[in-house]
């Protein structure tokens, strides 16, 4: 309604005016048209003041804004004020699709797989990809730990260990951002579960104002599935230290049921602990463990999925820490023997 409204008053909807921008069409300099305006205002107030002494302020202030601002308007009309948009020139323009390779997209809905899914609509000769390369030079990217260009869309696997989506936009956009980029349609099955982008780029996105477009693929949410969302993990850890993981774990379906939450170092196992789930979806658990040798150390932290889970793909999250082959030193200064000393021994003994 308040679009209508917009339009109907401004000729154009509000979307033309944040895509566009205003200029003054005359080609007379925009600081005669704000000098023009001052002196407006200045000779109203002076009239005013000189023949209509007798108003009240609040009169007097009424008058003068209103007579100002239709002066100001009438001013500015002289100035031909106009939108500009940017209109696109067939074949000018590029257009980056970006199609989600994970391992995830093989999975099966209604006995097709959701890559295949993929294939069908991205094929030479769907009639999707024949009106968008009307108008676009479109150049098609497959991701999962990176980017890379696709001659065709046969040449999707579904075999990613990983779905990079902003590190996959920063990728591709760093490729194209000198030639007249229309937008960006990422093609997925879901949030990245790895890798956080490139702050920089991803912002330099946004203030040049190219459209990133997502199509979903495959359900919403499963009847019944275990998530790890996030893995928080120490870079860096001291020998015999202990360290505490923090994992996020979503569920759906599994009210009251428990699950095992299990550590691995390489392919050790060296903790686990038994998660019951609540009537809360998403629910924090620390988990508390020793590493067991010195280096740089790949931990596994894992939901163990049920035989019913649809998608076990997303029960594990891995983490790098550096166990450092050396002890803590302290240096500990006191005036006088406290208790505070008791409990730093202490923590530090457990730690």
């Amino acid at each position: 309604m308040w679009d209508a409204i917009f339009q109907f008053l401004f000729k154009y909807p509000p979307v033309a005016f944040e895509r566009g921008r205003l200029a003054l069409a005359s080609g007379w300099p925009a600081w005669v048209l704000l000098l023009l305006m001052v002196c407006a205002a200045a000779l109203v107030g002076i009239y005013l003041a000189s023949q209509h002494p007798r108003l009240s302020a609040l009169a007097r202030v009424l008058i003068w804004s209103t007579q100002t601002l239709t002066l100001a308007i009438l001013l500015l009309l002289l100035w031909r004020p106009s939108l500009v948009l940017s209109t696109l020139v067939p074949q000018r323009n590029v257009l980056a699709i970006l199609v989600d390779d994970s391992r995830s997209m093989a999975m099966a809905e209604d006995g097709v797989r959701r890559i295949d899914r993929v294939k069908e609509t991205l094929d030479d000769s769907s009639r999707l990809l024949s009106e968008l390369r009307d108008k676009f030079q479109v150049r098609e990217y497959a991701f999962s730990s990176a980017a890379h260009r696709l001659a065709s869309p046969n040449e999707l696997t579904a075999n990613g260990t990983s779905s990079r989506v902003e590190d996959a936009l920063a990728e591709v956009y760093s490729e194209l951002r000198h030639l007249p980029l229309a937008g960006m349609v990422l093609v997925t099955d879901g949030a990245q579960n790895i890798g956080t982008g490139s702050p920089e780029v991803l912002q330099e996105i946004e203030a040049r104002k190219i459209p990133v477009y997502s199509l979903g693929v495959g359900r919403e949410q499963f009847d019944r599935d275990l998530q790890l969302e996030e893995l928080a993990l120490p870079h860096s850890a001291l020998p015999g230290s202990l360290i505490t993981a923090t994992a996020t774990v979503r569920q759906h379906g599994y009210l009251g049921q428990s699950a095992k939450l299990e550590v691995r170092e390489g392919g050790k196992l060296i903790k686990s602990k038994d998660v019951q789930f609540g009537p809360a979806e998403v629910q924090t658990v620390p988990v508390s463990f020793t590493p067991q040798s010195k280096g740089l150390r790949e931990y596994t932290v894992s939901i163990v999925p049920s035989r019913d889970e649809p998608i076990p793909q997303n029960n594990s999250q891995s983490r790098l820490v550096e166990v450092q082959d050396r002890q803590a030193k302290v240096l500990y200064i006191e005036g006088e023997p406290r208790w505070e000393y008791k409990f730093i021994l202490q923590a530090l003994k457990q730690e």
